[in-house]
């Protein structure tokens, strides 16, 4: 784990204004965050009120968050979005084959949180449960994937011999779908997984990683 971003050499030059509008979740939004901030990116992360999504939903381009805005432009799209911070940051590989090797653990672990997310809309609180115990079982076998994938890489990275966009996308959705939002998604459920649970501590303890989640009181699971 020895090649943090502190490593690179600046990346010039930068937007001037940059403003990331998502709701106060981790999902979707918190790989475009956490890149933003180890590549020291000044930005402003602004946390939509659900109630006040109605309003905003039509001014965006598809309709959806995230939404980046860069110096008057509009970038939409979550993936689009995360790799134009990876590129900021110095996360993501001008090689192409390089960056392939990025994007399919990206493309692996983006399935993960669609497991859960037919279940947000379940209104009764026992139904709600029962089917995100389900997604949960169902999450378990990427797990294990990704458990040997760590494995397999040796080194502490996903995706070549130094932190990669892979790296914070793979750590952002296990540390969100482990938080206990989801009825029996916790922590506890790495036990089962050990190179994977020491992978996500080895990120959480980076220190460009450490610094920003002693910020965020509301993300005890992206901490060492």
């Amino acid at each position: 784990m020895g090649n943090s971003p502190s490593a690179l050499p600046p990346l010039t030059p930068k937007p001037n204004n940059v403003k990331l509008l998502y709701f106060n979740l981790a999902a979707k939004g918190e790989p475009t965050r956490l890149m933003l901030s180890i590549g020291k990116v000044n930005f402003e992360d602004k946390r939509v009120p659900f109630e006040e999504w109605p309003q905003l939903k039509s001014s965006t381009p598809f309709g959806q968050l995230p939404v980046l805005e860069v110096d008057g432009t509009t970038i939409a799209q979550a993936g689009a979005i995360e790799r134009y911070a990876a590129k900021l940051a110095h996360l993501y590989p001008s090689d192409p084959l390089s960056a392939a090797k990025v994007d399919q653990v990206v493309c692996f672990v983006d399935e993960f949180l669609p497991l859960f997310a037919p279940t947000m809309g379940i209104t009764d609180p026992e139904a709600k449960a029962n089917a995100q115990r389900e997604a949960t079982e169902k999450l378990k076998p990427k797990l294990a994937k990704l458990n040997e994938m760590v494995e397999k890489a040796g080194n502490g990275y996903l995706a070549g011999s130094k932190l990669t966009y892979a790296d914070i996308a793979a750590f952002c959705y296990v540390c969100f779908l482990l938080s206990g939002m989801f009825a029996g998604a916790t922590m506890s459920v790495l036990d089962s997984y050990p190179a994977l649970s020491n992978y996500r501590k080895k990120i959480a303890s980076l220190p460009e990683v450490k610094a920003y989640y002693e910020k965020q009181s509301d993300r005890d699971t992206f901490k060492p």
